[in-house]
Order: structure tokens, then sequence, then C-alpha cells
């Protein structure tokens, strides 16, 4: 997929019947906003890849430790 379609696509959590797991987005944000901020987020290519036809698109964050 190209960039530019990864940047119109609709990104949307939903139920996947695959042989595989993969973690709700927003439920693994929630998590980690717990003990970290983000300070940047990158489109991660090397994360594209596909699961019987379905698209699975990687991204990276860098994070930071909060200190309280």
């Amino acid at each position: 997929m190209a960039l530019e379609s990864y940047q119109k696509a609709i990104l949307i959590d939903r139920w996947l019947n695959y042989p595989f797991n993969f973690l709700s987005e927003v439920k693994f944000l929630k998590v980690l906003k717990e003990k970290y901020s983000f300070v940047a987020k990158f489109n991660d290519q090397s994360g594209m890849y596909a699961v019987d036809g379905e698209e699975i698109i990687g991204y990276g964050l860098l994070c930071k430790k909060n200190t309280s």
C-alpha cells in the first residue's frame, strides 16, 4: 500500500477472525498513556503486511516516561 493510500485509509478497530491476535489500538494506547506521554507518531512501513488479504498497517511511537 502506498503512503498516499495509508494516509487516506479509514482506520477502525473491528473483530478479525484469523489465527492471529492483534490488540485493540484504543485499549493499548489507553494503557500506554497511563505511564507515558506521546512525543511523536511515525509511519513504519516494516509493519505493513497482509493477513489473509486484510492489510495490517504498523506505526511507531516515540514516548517519554512520565515522572509522576
